[in-house]
This record gives C-alpha cells, sequence and structure tokens, in this order.
C-alpha cells in the first residue's frame, strides 16, 4: 500500500476572476442556446399542431360522408330556363342527366330580352315573352324575296322588344350589317303588319 495515495474528488473550489468571468460567458452562451431550443420546439409543435388539425378536419369530412352516404362535390351543370313550365328555370346536372333545383326565373331573366341563351343568336331569336323567331343573315335573302315585309324599322337587337306581334302571325328576324354595325329587323309573313 501506498503511504500516500493519490486521488480526484469532486470537492468545492473558490472561483478566481478569470473564471467568473469565463462562467459568465458560457451562461450567456447557453441562456441563447436555450431560447432558440424554446423557439425551434414551439415551431415544430406548432406545425404538428397544424398537421394533427387538417388530420382531424380530414377525418370529419369522411366520417359525415360515410354516415350520410354523401359529400359535396363541384359538378357541371346548366341552367335551363322555362322549364319545367314558363316562368320557372331548372338546375340541371351534367353528370346524373337529372335536375338538381327548381325555382322561379328573376325579373332580370324574365326581362333578358334572349332568356339568358334560350335564344342561341346564330339560328333563333327568343323574345321576352318567350316566342321565338328564325334569324335569316341578310346575306343569304334571295333577290326580290316574296311574302315578307318589314315589321318596323332595322333596329338593334335589344330595339326589337318593343315591336307588338300579332299573335297567329308569322315572323323572322333579319340579321346583317348596316353601316358596319350588326342590326337587326323583324318582318312579317303576307304583309301583315304589325300594330
Amino acid at each position: 500500500m501506498e503511504k500516500n495515495p493519490k486521488s480526484e474528488e469532486f470537492l468545492e473550489c473558490k472561483l478566481t476572476p478569470p473564471e467568473l468571468m469565463e462562467k459568465g460567458r458560457l451562461l450567456s452562451q447557453e441562456n441563447q442556446k436555450s431560447s432558440r431550443l424554446e423557439d425551434e420546439k414551439k415551431s415544430v409543435m406548432s406545425n404538428f399542431k397544424a398537421k394533427i388539425d387538417a388530420c382531424d378536419a380530414e377525418i370529419g369530412v369522411l366520417s359525415q360522408a360515410i354516415s350520410t352516404g354523401i359529400e359535396m362535390r363541384n359538378v357541371k351543370c346548366e341552367t335551363r330556363y322555362n322549364a319545367p313550365e314558363s316562368g320557372m328555370k331548372t338546375l340541371f346536372r351534367l353528370d346524373v342527366n337529372e335536375s338538381a333545383k327548381i325555382s322561379n326565373m328573376s325579373a332580370n331573366e324574365l326581362q333578358d330580352l334572349f332568356i339568358n341563351g334560350l335564344g342561341d343568336m346564330e339560328t333563333e331569336f327568343v323574345f321576352k315573352d318567350m316566342q321565338a323567331f328564325s334569324i335569316v343573315n341578310r346575306d343569304d335573302l334571295k333577290e326580290n324575296e316574296k311574302g315578307w315585309d318589314s315589321a318596323g324599322d332595322v333596329s338593334e337587337a335589344k330595339d326589337l322588344i318593343t315591336f307588338k306581334r300579332k299573335k297567329d302571325s308569322e315572323y323572322r328576324v333579319i340579321r346583317g350589317e348596316w353601316d358596319g354595325v350588326t342590326k337587326y329587323q323583324l318582318q312579317i309573313k303576307n304583309g301583315e303588319k304589325a300594330k
């Protein structure tokens, strides 16, 4: 056995001024590191919370779909005016070929000269009262065509609505270029003048 064996023990030591300064520098570094880690933790936790919330929302949507057998989707539709009857409109689903909703046409839709596309303006002109008349291009008219008289002056399409038409009379609309502007003229068959 050694007379004075050497060892290392964990004992109190008085710090010198340079050691105190070094400890202060290290303390400052650790404080900054701790703050950065806390910020990272908050960011990661927030990120995970957002991911968890998104999963929970999708779980809710899927659960509702399974429970009811129904889900909301964007579906291609078309609006059919004056269907199923005059003054009504039908929202028609194109995916399953059936109506989705039937409602009254609005005042603006009822007043619309072309009943919102019911008359395609290529072959048919549809008036507010839903009377449809064929459209003939001025250039397609035969020279000296008989049996048709003007029921009014050449007008813009919107002005045709003002003509009063006789029931049981046959009309047509002539479309053509007058002075570089597309205009329309209402004609009546067999010389029956509109009143």
